[in-house]
Order: structure tokens, then C-alpha cells, then sequence
């Protein structure tokens, strides 16, 4: 009686283990069924932000630093490391190109590594061209604090952090 009711049990399980065995597995069946041209938003690139009220006073803020001699606006690119320039006119903002997308992931890899902000792979920047360098500033952790900024080379390697 005990190996009638064994062998009943046995032949379920390996009904159910062939049922399920048998069935097409669903990455399989739904694979390329969403047209490879669809993107979810999340993988959408970084990229610049574009200029506006916070952007216009950080520019005006740069300009001030690049040909300062002395004082606070000379301490500040200092401690970014950056060259005293010979006009104002050698700081730009940049609002499209590879160069935001290359600038957001160096700022990013810099500010995660430091804890200044948490790691973010779609962040929005701003980005200034300052001479022949960079200058990254992000407007996320700006929102009602000092913003971080930072400051690359033109081969974007790191040269120094401070906040506006």
C-alpha cells in the first residue's frame, strides 16, 4: 500500500518536473520582443545643463577667479588648481557635446570616491570651459547648499574640489 502511494507521488512529481521542463523558458520566448531603438529613460547619457539663473552666477563667479591676482576669488581657483587667465573671456559655459557627458562621469567618479555626493550615472552638470581646462559644477546637491565644484585638466585629469 505504502509503494502504491509512493509510485502515485513519484509520477506527479515527475509529471509536474516534465510539465514544467517542457514549457518554453520566458527570456527565450520574449527576447527581442521590444524593439532595440526603446530605451528605458534610465539609460539615457549624463549630460550639461543648460544655462541658466545658478549657471550665470557661477560663469560670472569664474570670470572673477580667472584673472584675480589676490583675494578670496584668487584663493578659490587655487585651491582648483587652476591658471590665472588673461581675460574673462576664456570662461565659457558648455551646454552640449561629448565633453558633458565626459565631464558628468569625472565629476561623478570624483564626488562618490570623496562622499561629496552619491554616485549618480544620468547626473546633470554644469560644465565651463576655464582656459584649457574644466571646470564641473553640479546642481544637484546645489539645491539649498554650496554646490561642489570641480576642476579637471584638459585630458581631464583631477585637479582639486571646492564649494560654491
Amino acid at each position: 500500500m505504502l509503494s502504491k502511494r509512493l509510485g502515485i507521488l513519484l509520477g506527479i512529481v515527475l509529471g509536474i518536473v516534465l510539465g514544467i521542463a517542457g514549457l518554453p523558458r520566458a527570456d527565450r520566448a520574449y527576447a527581442g520582443a521590444m524593439p532595440p531603438a526603446v530605451q528605458s529613460p534610465d539609460s539615457a547619457p549624463p549630460r550639461c545643463l543648460p544655462a541658466d539663473t545658478l549657471a550665470d552666477e557661477m560663469l560670472d563667479t569664474l570670470r572673477r577667479m580667472s584673472t584675480a591676482a589676490t583675494g578670496p576669488f584668487a584663493d578659490r581657483r587655487s585651491r582648483l588648481r587652476l591658471p590665472v587667465l588673461s581675460t574673462t573671456k576664456e570662461v565659457q559655459q558648455v551646454t552640449n557635446g561629448d565633453r558633458c557627458a565626459t565631464g558628468a562621469r569625472a565629476a561623478d567618479s570624483v564626488w562618490a570616491r570623496a562622499k561629496i555626493s552619491p554616485h549618480d550615472a544620468h547626473r546633470r552638470v554644469y560644465l565651463f570651459l576655464f582656459g584649457d581646462f574644466f571646470v564641473v559644477a553640479d546642481r544637484k546637491t546645489a539645491a539649498g547648499k554650496t554646490a561642489p565644484v570641480s576642476s579637471f585638466s584638459s585630458k581631464w585629469k583631477y585637479l582639486g574640489t571646492i564649494r560654491f
